[in-house]
């Protein structure tokens, strides 16, 4: 794909280099550029990706995108640079382009919640196989669809990686990608230019406090969530835990069209006949 193509409707600037050249690939990890590809350098908790375009550069890399002002990079190198202010965002729309967007072709389902999560995502996959679609899951456990089954790296992949598998989903006749949406993956917008058409919220209790700090900060990624996938979009469904206390400010907040589940008489959708006991539901 062509550099010009893939900037389109991108929020980066191109300052060096030309839009005709051809990128045949994108990396956030300088050990996995190859030639002729694209380097997005991220700024992360821990290393800076700024500081490895020296090895992105030497591994054939020919474009690269930066967020810093300043880069010592020889002018013999033959390489485009690109600048924004966001190099995960940017990430994710360079991905979403460069796999054609393939979010828009699947019902994604979105599943977020500090637990049951997983188990959802099973009941859910289960559901929809047995109503005749053909589901693909990303989650804690496994990446899997059509019988291939990966192991699961993180809960909800970087942007790049999950485009790529919706992308590789879509090809073998996937209609219906249930994921597992993490706070990490909120707020490190891991899902960003992802279409949801569903989203679900499971619970909220004390985690993740070594990442956002405060429980109120933690909250708000899963606020965030149906703010600004789910409830922009007209066509989106919204499920929602409405035993959970959170659960009811999100129902106050949303639209008039969300589904409320529970134990409680307010709920929609009720579990009935229920029994619990040492070998499960």
């Amino acid at each position: 794909m062509k550099l010009g193509t893939l900037m389109e409707g991108v929020a980066v600037s191109l300052v060096r280099g030309t839009p005709e050249l051809e990128v045949s690939s994108i990396a956030y990890d300088s050990r996995k550029v190859k030639p002729g590809g694209l380097f997005v350098a991220i700024k992360g908790r821990q290393f800076d990706g700024h500081q490895f375009i020296p090895q992105a550069l030497s591994r054939g890399a020919k474009a690269i995108v930066v967020e810093t002002q300043t880069l010592n990079i020889p002018s013999n190198f033959n390489v485009a640079i690109l600048r924004t202010f966001d190099s995960r965002q940017t990430l994710a729309q360079l991905a979403a382009r460069f796999w054609g967007n393939p979010s828009a072709g699947l019902i994604l389902i979105g599943i977020t919640g500090t637990n049951g999560k997983t188990t959802t995502a099973y009941l859910v996959e289960s559901v929809l196989q047995e109503a005749g679609y053909v589901p693909g899951v990303i989650g804690t456990v496994s990446y899997r669809y059509r019988g291939q089954v990966f192991p699961a790296l993180q809960t909800t992949p970087e942007s790049l990686d999950l485009h790529y598998l919706l992308r590789q989903m879509l090809d073998v006749g996937v209609d219906c990608a249930i994921l597992e949406v993490s706070s990490h993956a909120i707020a490190l917008k891991r899902i960003a230019e992802c279409r949801f058409k569903i989203g679900v919220f499971t619970s909220f209790s004390q985690d993740h406090l070594d990442f956002h700090g405060t429980m109120e900060e933690y909250w708000q990624m899963k606020e965030k969530f149906f703010r600004d996938y789910i409830w922009p979009v007209d066509s989106s469904i919204s499920v929602v835990n409405g035993d959970e206390l959170k659960g009811k400010e999100l129902v106050q907040k949303g639209p008039d069209s969300m589904i409320v589940y529970g134990l409680e008489e307010a709920a929609m959708v009720k579990a009935q006949n229920l029994k619990i006991s040492l070998e499960g539901i």
